[in-house]
């Protein structure tokens, strides 16, 4: 099964939120990050992740990563979009940011997407890589400054 165009859309659309600040740059190797309760969850209660769903999800990754970067091309904001695959069940979107960004700010804009993002992960994204096969599926996204420093990193489970 494709990817949907809406999963590629929420991923790209999601990194514009919260990218520029009138406060002062941080010094480098700075680092702030903001994660949900999620994020430090175990595996979901439900079906556990197999062998068979490690590699649905990475075949799924493959499908999904060359609609990542044609959607980058031309874009000023990030120098890098990568999407990976996490065994056993989590696809993670991995932003790198051509500038350097405000971190308090970037975290702060980025936290209050969340609910948009949890949103459409239930109804688009979950229930797609469900069809794929992958079991207790899962979604982080990660935005990154220039020097590889975490600015904010959230994974989100089914509601």
């Amino acid at each position: 099964m494709k990817p949907t165009l809406a999963l590629v859309t929420l991923a790209l659309a999601a990194g514009l939120v919260g990218c520029s600040s009138d406060s002062p740059e941080p010094s480098k190797g700075t680092q702030a990050a903001a994660t949900t309760p999620a994020a430090e969850a175990s595996t979901p209660a439900g079906e556990e992740p197999t062998d068979d769903s490690a590699e649905a999800l990475e075949v799924y990754v493959g499908k999904v990563q060359p609609l990542v970067e044609s959607m980058l091309d031309g874009s000023d904001t990030y120098s890098d979009l990568e999407v990976r695959a996490v065994p056993p069940s989590t696809m993670e979107y991995v932003y790198t940011f051509a500038e350097e960004a405000d971190v308090k700010a970037a975290a702060k804009g980025l936290e209050e997407y969340v609910p948009t993002l949890q949103e459409t992960a239930d109804a688009q994204i979950f229930p797609e890589m469900e069809r794929e096969g992958i079991a207790s599926p899962r979604v982080a996204y990660t935005y990154l400054n220039p020097d590889g420093s975490e600015i904010w990193t959230v994974t989100l489970d089914p509601s």
